[in-house]
C-alpha cells in the first residue's frame, strides 16, 4: 500500500495538473455550498480542470468527498494541492493519464496524512450503525454488479437523516434521505467506507 505523500513533498511529475489548475484561477462558486463542501461534479469549474491528464469532472470525485469530509469536520484544505495528492498517492497507476481516478481505499490514509483519525467499514449495514448524528463519512459504490464504474461521496448524519454530498456528479445540491441505504439506492453495490471519529 502506498504512503500517502502531502503538497509539499510531491515530485514534479505530479504538479502538472496543478500547475495547470491554478493558472486558470478557477472560479468554484457555482461548484461550492454556503458550508464549504463542493457539488456539482460535472460542470462549473470542475469542468475546466484537470486530474493528470483528463477532465476533473470525469474522475475527481473521490478527491471531492475527501475534501468535502474534512470541510464538514472543520478542516481547512486546499482542493487544488489535495488532488496533486491524490493523483501521486492514489490513482490507479497501472491506468494511464488519471483515466480511473482514484482507489477508494486511498481515502483513510488520505485522512491520516492529515491527522485525522477515521474507520474503515466494508458493509454498509456496519457503516450505516456507525454514522450516528454528527459524524461525517466517505463511501464508495459500483452502479451495478456488472458495471465497473465507481463513485465516491461525502455523508453526514443529522437530526432528520443522512445528507449526500455530490451523491451524483451533476447534482446541484445536497441529497438527504432517512438512510444512507435511500441514498444509495437498491441497484447501486457498497464497496467501503470510512467515518472520521468525532472530535
Amino acid at each position: 500500500m502506498r504512503k500517502w505523500t502531502r503538497f509539499p513533498d510531491l515530485p514534479r511529475r505530479f504538479l502538472r495538473a496543478y500547475e495547470y489548475n491554478t493558472a486558470r484561477c478557477p472560479d468554484f462558486s457555482e461548484n461550492r455550498l454556503p458550508n464549504g463542501a463542493l457539488i456539482f461534479q460535472s460542470g462549473g469549474a470542475f469542468a475546466e480542470l484537470k486530474f493528470r491528464s483528463v477532465k476533473m469532472s470525469r474522475v475527481c470525485c473521490g478527491v471531492i468527498a475527501a475534501y468535502n469530509a474534512m470541510v464538514l469536520a472543520g478542516e481547512s484544505v486546499d482542493f487544488l494541492k489535495l488532488s496533486a495528492e491524490f493523483e501521486c498517492s492514489a490513482s490507479v497507476p497501472a491506468i494511464p493519464h488519471g483515466l480511473f481516478g482514484n482507489f477508494p481505499s486511498g481515502i483513510g490514509r488520505c485522512f491520516s496524512a492529515y491527522g485525522l483519525r477515521s474507520r474503515k467499514y466494508k458493509t454498509l449495514a456496519e457503516f450505516e450503525n456507525a454514522l450516528t448524528t454528527g459524524k461525517t463519512g466517505v463511501l464508495s459504490y459500483k452502479f451495478g454488479r456488472i458495471d465497473p464504474r465507481i463513485h465516491t461521496f461525502a455523508v453526514t448524519r443529522t437530526k432528520s437523516g443522512a445528507v449526500a454530498y455530490n451523491h451524483f456528479s451533476d447534482l446541484r445540491g445536497t441529497e438527504t434521505a432517512e438512510t444512507v441505504a435511500e441514498i444509495l439506492k437498491p441497484q447501486n453495490v457498497f464497496l467501503v467506507g470510512d467515518i472520521l471519529d468525532s472530535f
